[in-house]
C-alpha cells in the first residue's frame, strides 16, 4: 500500500514537474478568444455597398521556417504544423463577411489580396502577438489600391500554454482586419472615383 502510494506521488510529481517546464515544440492554430467581429467605418459600410468580393488565398511572406512562437530569454522555438496563409484567409474571408461583405466570383468582383509579413507571439510574463498584412485590391493583374495593417494582442500569462498562444495570435489579427475596415482610405478605394 505504502509502495503504491509513493509510486502515484512520484507519478505526480514527475507529470507537474513536466507540464511546468515542459514546453511544446510545435501547435497547431485555432480561433480563439476573439469576442466579436470588427466594425467597419461608414466609409467601408458605404464601400461596401452594392459590391461581391474575391478573397485570394493569402500568400505567407515570412523567412521559412520562421517560428510562430518564442519565449523571451529562451533559445526555444515553436512551430505549427498548420498552413498559416490558409488559416489567416479563413479567417479574414469570414470576419469580412461578418462585417457585412458579400463573397462571390465574377469579373466584377473586388479582387482582395494579401500577403502575410509578420505573425507570432513572444511569451516572457505577457503573451505578446504580433501580426503585419499588406492587402490590395488588384484589377487585371494591376493594384488599384494598398495598404499595410499591424494588429498587437497582450496578454497576462506565461505558461506556455498553446491555448494563450492561439488567443494572442487571433487577437492580433482580429486587430489588423479591425484596423483594415475601419481605414478610410481602403472605404474611398471600395468606393472607386
Amino acid at each position: 500500500m505504502i509502495a503504491v502510494r509513493l509510486l502515484a506521488l512520484a507519478t505526480f510529481v514527475g507529470l507537474a514537474s513536466c507540464s511546468h517546464s515542459g514546453v511544446v515544440a510545435a501547435f497547431p492554430l485555432e480561433w480563439r478568444g476573439v469576442d466579436s467581429g470588427p466594425t467597419p467605418s461608414p466609409a467601408v459600410v458605404d464601400g461596401m455597398r452594392g459590391h461581391v468580393f474575391h478573397v485570394a488565398p493569402f500568400v505567407d511572406q515570412r523567412p521559412a521556417n520562421s517560428p510562430i512562437a518564442t519565449i523571451e530569454d529562451d533559445p526555444h522555438t515553436m512551430q505549427t504544423p498548420t498552413d498559416v496563409a490558409a488559416f489567416c484567409t479563413k479567417q479574414f474571408t469570414d470576419l469580412l463577411t461578418a462585417a457585412g461583405a458579400h463573397m462571390g466570383d465574377g469579373p466584377s468582383a473586388v479582387d482582395l489580396h494579401a500577403e502575410i509579413m509578420d505573425f507570432k507571439v513572444i511569451e516572457g510574463g505577457f503573451y505578446n502577438g504580433e501580426a503585419r498584412v499588406h492587402f490590395s485590391i488588384q484589377s487585371g493583374g494591376q493594384s488599384k489600391w494598398e495598404g499595410v495593417y499591424d494588429g498587437k494582442s497582450k496578454r497576462w500569462g506565461r505558461s506556455h500554454s498553446p491555448d494563450n498562444y492561439n488567443e494572442a495570435l487571433s487577437n492580433s489579427f482580429a486587430e489588423v482586419v479591425r484596423n483594415l475596415i475601419q481605414d478610410e482610405s481602403f472605404g474611398k478605394a471600395l468606393a472607386g472615383p
